[in-house]
């Protein structure tokens, strides 16, 4: 191995996340300035990957805001003709992310998050009462996440890995092989 290969070796072994204290931010914009597209991937970290806590909650958050995201970010506000989120593993940490392609500038993308974490946080988690929040949120997660509903699920939306069900498509070859 060359040197420089063997260290980049060494280090991809040993890569970690940077843990952000709470309250903190980090931010890093680049790309060609006459791009008219841009992109911006907003990610709140929530805390350490093995946390089953944390993860729990992580996956849970991800799941809440999955009923506004898109319809607000994408539909109403129209940020961007790609607006996706969810939960992000990182090799230490665990975070909800939304991730948005858009001819934007990426401080406008920015502050248009900020807001829908804002809305999120004063129409869901301050408005309603804990009766609500279960009956709204918290049971449906629930009845996902339960054996019964998984198995219901699977029925009606395929297979969990659809290309272990998918034959190749060839072209050329030897025809007793092909069938």
């Amino acid at each position: 191995l060359r040197k420089d290969a063997k260290e980049e070796k060494d280090h991809s072994a040993s890569r970690s996340t940077k843990f952000l204290e709470p309250g903190n931010a980090y931010a890093k914009h680049w790309g060609p300035k006459d791009d008219p597209n841009n992109g911006i991937v907003y990610f709140v970290q929530t805390g350490y990957r093995e946390n089953t806590r944390t993860l729990t909650m992580t996956v849970f958050t991800a799941f809440l805001l999955s009923f506004s995201m898109i319809p607000i970010l994408r539909n109403e506000k129209q940020i961007g003709y790609v607006v996706i989120g969810g939960t992000r593993l990182l090799c230490d940490t665990v975070g909800v992310h939304i991730t948005v392609m858009s001819e934007g500038p990426c401080i406008d993308l920015e502050n248009h998050i900020n807001e829908y974490f804002a809305y999120v946080e004063e129409t869901v988690l301050n408005k309603l009462d804990a009766n609500q929040f279960h009956d709204k949120y918290l049971k449906p997660y629930i009845d996902i996440h339960s054996r019964k509903s998984f198995d219901k699920l699977r029925k009606i939306s395929g297979p969990a890995n659809l290309s272990n069900e998918i034959a190749p498509n060839v072209q050329n070859g030897d025809y007793s092989v092909l069938n």
